[in-house]
Order: structure tokens, then sequence, then C-alpha cells
């Protein structure tokens, strides 16, 4: 941690300290304050002082609940374990509008109630005394009830609430039969005349359109299928006369299941001096999250075999502890001429599931398994297809993947340039190019950088890049 980042953090602690000693200078002031409307036989005070503790626990969970809700609201509530929790998600789900609405009475009633009972005519202050002064007062029940609401029944249930709402709306059940008991009054009802009215507003007048976005689709679909292809790696190496090295990195994600096989191929257009060599890189058991985008650097260390951060994280290889075997096979093409199909295919003990602790079979949610893999095939002269007086490379995005890139390089000893010529992106068959995906593999080829990149390429879209190969002029010395 730098020297900054300490300071920070003692700052923030610093500040912290000295809210929490004001904020029980205040609890002392109003107990104090109680006991001596006690000492004179006036229970009024206290009576509404245990009301009011019991109102914001109520609100807490009303907040957090608000929280929970929106989360969980796109969701599907079959997911919930808990019946009496997916029973209640289901029906906020039917009656969402009504739901937002009649929670916040709570919050205004009961924001507005302990303001009122704890303004009080005077205050009684420890080694002082009595203080009748109405700006004392004033200042006390602001200060003393915004520190409470925000800290205990604001931000603290609503930061639960994000950290696990399930968890959350599970807790608070009992809030919803308490805001179909307060909707009977009706409060929120003169709302909808004034919700119709703004509605003219030109800019309230359409319901918004936006799509979820890329991470979201990305997310859903891993968890949906089990599996992933999280990251995948493509590098061409062009040597003299047409001869190429194809590399191919992959880092697949099993999130849950009995996933015994990883196939996968790769095609050249003339014949491969010798079969792929598949090399089984590393595995990893890490804890399965809700979104797969918060462990993105973790992923990222995988794939780039970043051993001091995973040293740092505590994260051990155990691909010698998974029992399996790799077999390679060629098969001739269907394309013209004299190309070769080269499969792969890597089977042995079932992920995840072989890796899940025996001692942890009630765990709410297993660990995912990240699995990196290499593959290195070298093809004869005439490697890759010609289309247009232009060489061609096409991939197709089987599995949701979080990024795609790919190197087109001449190797040392070939005096070849590489000049790419054009990128498309389409689905399988004519008219189904996809122009904003073409666009964001032409960007990454035109920026000058060696390696074009997609982040969230589109699932079964195919990836073509075109390219023209030329004679190097030989440098000249002085």
């Amino acid at each position: 941690m730098s020297s900054g980042e300490t300071a920070g953090r003692m700052l923030s602690y610093g500040r912290s300290l000295i809210l929490w000693v004001a904020w029980v200078m205040l609890l002392v002031i109003w107990l104090a304050t109680l006991m001596r409307h006690l000492d004179r036989h006036d229970s009024a005070p206290l009576l509404l002082a245990v009301t009011t503790v019991a109102l914001l626990v109520l609100l807490s969970f009303a907040e957090g609940m608000e929280l929970a809700v929106a989360d969980l609201l796109d969701k599907d509530a079959s997911q919930v374990s808990d019946r009496r929790t997916r029973d209640l998600l289901s029906a906020i789900q039917r009656r969402s509008g009504f739901f937002f609405a009649q929670r916040q009475v709570f919050v205004v009633l009961i924001v507005s109630f302990a303001s009122l009972a704890t303004s009080y005519d005077w205050i009684y202050v420890p080694f002082y005394g009595e203080t009748h002064d109405s700006s004392v007062t004033f200042w006390f029940s602001l200060c003393f009830v915004t520190l409470t609401v925000l800290w205990f029944s604001q931000v603290t249930p609503k930061r639960l609430a994000v950290a696990n709402s399930e968890a959350f709306l599970g807790y608070s059940k009992f809030v919803w039969t308490a805001i179909r008991a307060i909707s009977l009054l009706g409060l929120p009802g003169p709302t909808d005349q004034l919700f119709a009215l703004a509605r003219r507003i030109p800019a309230f007048r359409h319901e918004r359109m936006l799509l979820p976005s890329r991470s979201a689709h990305y997310n859903t679909s891993a968890h949906l299928y089990g599996f992933a292809l999280d990251k995948l790696s493509t590098d061409l190496s062009i040597g003299r006369s047409g001869a190429a090295t194809v590399r191919k990195k992959f880092l697949i994600l099993f999130l849950y299941g009995r996933h015994a096989h990883v196939y996968g191929y790769v095609d050249t257009n003339s014949v491969f001096r010798k079969p792929p060599v598949i090399t089984l890189k590393s595995m990893h058991v890490l804890p399965t999250p809700e979104r797969l985008e918060s462990m993105t650097g973790t992923l990222d260390a995988i794939f780039d075999e970043d051993t001091s951060v995973l040293n740092r994280l505590g994260l051990k290889n155990r691909i010698s502890e998974w029992v399996g075997s790799v077999e390679v096979s060629i098969e001739e093409s269907d394309w013209e001429g004299n190309g070769q199909h080269a499969i792969w295919l890597i089977q042995g003990q079932p992920l995840p599931e072989s890796c899940w602790p025996e001692a942890e079979d009630d765990m709410p949610v297993r660990p995912l398994v990240a699995f990196l893999y290499e593959v290195e095939a070298e093809s004869d002269t005439g490697a890759f297809a010609e289309v247009d007086g232009c060489y061609m490379w096409q991939e197709t995005i089987g599995l949701p993947c979080r990024e795609y890139d790919i190197s087109i390089v001449s190797d040392r000893e070939a005096d070849l340039g590489i000049a790419i010529r054009e990128c498309r992106v389409a689905l399988v068959g004519p008219g189904t190019e996809i122009p904003e995906e073409t666009h964001k593999l032409t960007r990454t080829a035109v920026s000058g950088k060696d390696r074009m990149r997609v982040i969230y390429p589109v699932q079964g879209a195919e990836y073509s890049l075109l390219w023209w190969e030329f004679k190097r002029e030989p440098e000249s010395s002085w």
C-alpha cells in the first residue's frame, strides 16, 4: 500500500472516529434528557423514544428491502431457494409499482416521527445542566436524528442488501405485511394525478429503450449454460512460402455440471506438418460470483500465467491433480485442395464437480474451475485460403466469451509484411453481417497495435480477417 493510500485511510478512520464520538455524546444527552423527564414523573418522552427505536428498526428493513427488490426485480423467482422468500418476490414482481409507492410511506412517516419525537423544549447536558435555548434543542434534534437514521436505517441496511439481496429480502418478509396494511390509508393516491401531469413533459412521454450490457448478457449466458470461454487468444505466425504456425490459448470456466470433455479444432488450407500440440497449462478453483466481471483481474492473471499475482491471491495450480488425457486426430477437409481438419479432445474427471470439497456438500454456491490450455499447429505452404487476392482467417465464437484477441505477424526469418485489408463479423449465411461488431474489430485493426481485441464478442458469430502479404524491401545501410 502506498503512502498516499495509507494517509487517506488514516484520514478516513480519523474522521469516522470523530463522528462516532459526536454521536455517542448526542446519545448520552438524549438518554440523560429522558431520565430527567422520568425523574419529574413524565413518561411520555420515554414512550416516544421506545416507539422511535422500534420504527427505526422497521425503517432499516424497509430501506434495505427497497434495494433488495430493485436488484431482484428482473430475476427469475424460481431460483430463490427459500419458498417463502420466493413467494414474496413473485408477489412483489407482480405489484412492483404498489410496493415502491407504499414503502415510501414508511420513510416519510418514520423520519418525521423521529424528528418530532426528539424535539424537546429543553435538553439535559451532563456536567452542564438543562438548556432551554431553542437553537440548541433544534441542532441537537437535527444532528442526532440525521446521524442515527443515516447510519442505522439507511446506509448500513442498503449495503447489506447490495451484498446479498436474496438474504436481506428473506429477513424483510414482515415488511410486506406492514406495507399492505398501511396501503389501506391510500396516502400515495394523489400521486396518480401528479404522475399523469408530469408524464406530459416530452422527456417522460415514452419509456426508455436500453438493452442489457454485453457483460450482463455474457454473465447470464455463462450461468445459464454452466460454462463459458472466458478468453481466447489466437496468434498467426506466417513464414516463408506461405507456411504458418497457429497458436491458440483458451481459458474455459466451468460453473456447474459434469463436463468431462473439452473439444476444439483448427483448419488449414494445406496440410499439417505434424499433429497439433495440446498443452494443459493450469487449473484453478475459484469462488463462483453472481457477476463474473467482478473477478476479471483474477482471470486475466490466470490467462497471463502471472504467478506473482496468483501466489498473492493464494491460488494453487491444480492441473497436476486432474486425471485426464488428450487425443488429437487429423481429417481431410471438405474444402477444395489439400485442406485438413485437426480435432482435439481433452477428457478426464468431470469439471467442476470433481474439484468440489466433499466436506462442503451443503455449501449454497459451489466453486467454479478455470481451465487453461494452449494449442500449437504448424501448417505447410498454402496454409490460408485465398479470397480476391488476399489471405483469410475465420474463427467462430461458439461459447459465451469475455474477450477475443488475434494477431497476425510474419516470423523473423520471413521477409514478409502484413497489411490488414478487411474485417468481417457475421452469423452463418448471407445477409447476416453485424455492422457494429465489424466496426469494433476494424477499429482495433487500424489502431496500429499488434493485437486486435474484441471485448464480449457475439456468441455464434464468425470473425474473419483478410490481409495482404508483401515482400519487405531490404533496409539500406549507410
